[in-house]
């Protein structure tokens, strides 16, 4: 009997090909995700700084125009994090929709697997039944020799 074909074979190899792609830009969107947070960290690790910093300063005395500088920066580092949080909100986002596509496109990739291991056990099924024919045709005829 002949070599067990899926007709549908170009298909699956597709949805593998567009289930790795969309995979890799997961991958891509949690890394650049995870970068988000880190300079997030530093941004806040900077913020805490500079308010200790003008606490111990203006503790010690400092002038008003000294003060109104180093309250300015603080002011910036603040919207700094503020920018950082709406992106890293973003990024969020985006792997959501991502994650979405790769749930529909496995799932899409799964559905035609079902299909060619259906379509394999029906071959499977017909190899038997041919071998089946072919032993008892073979029995038959060595029957009818004898």
């Amino acid at each position: 009997m002949k070599k067990f074909k899926f007709s549908l074979d170009k298909v699956l190899e597709y949805r593998n090909h567009l289930q790795r792609r969309e995979k890799d830009i997961l991958a891509r969107l949690r890394t650049e995700y995870s970068l988000l947070l880190e300079e997030e960290r530093q941004l806040l690790d900077l913020y805490e700084k500079a308010k200790r910093d003008y606490e111990m300063r203006s503790a010690a005395g400092l002038l008003v125009a000294d003060a109104a500088i180093m309250l300015n920066h603080i002011d910036d580092i603040k919207k700094q994090i503020e920018l950082q949080r709406a992106k890293i909100i973003e990024k969020e986002h985006e792997i959501e929709k991502q994650t979405q596509k790769v749930v529909a496109i496995t799932q899409d990739k799964m559905t035609v697997e079902k299909l060619r291991e259906k379509k394999f056990e029906i071959y499977t099924g017909e190899v038997v039944k041919s071998e089946e024919k072919f032993i008892e045709d073979f029995i038959a005829n060595r029957k009818s020799i004898s």
